[in-house]
């Protein structure tokens, strides 16, 4: 009797660890994928925000180039009808 439960406590070990293991390894793969995930974002996000001044940049220079462009034909119109 003292041998079987012997064996028995000692199986019930083994799968007790195999389970904990499972349980950690579980936790421990959706953490990291998680950190993974959180740096990918912030080095995609700084990207993206590097790429989205640009864009913006550019756009505000043509709309100011287009304004000074119509203000100084403005001006030209004006000055022609002045003489």
């Amino acid at each position: 009797m003292i041998r079987l439960s012997n064996v028995v406590t000692i199986r019930l070990r083994r799968v007790v660890m195999i389970r904990l293991r499972s349980v950690v390894m579980t936790r421990l793969r959706s953490i990291v994928i998680i950190s993974l995930s959180s740096i990918v974002m912030t080095r995609l996000s700084s990207v993206v925000m590097i790429r989205l001044r640009s864009v913006v940049m550019i756009m505000l220079r043509s709309i100011v180039m287009t304004g000074l462009t119509s203000a100084a034909q403005s001006v030209g119109k004006v000055y022609k009808k002045a003489q």
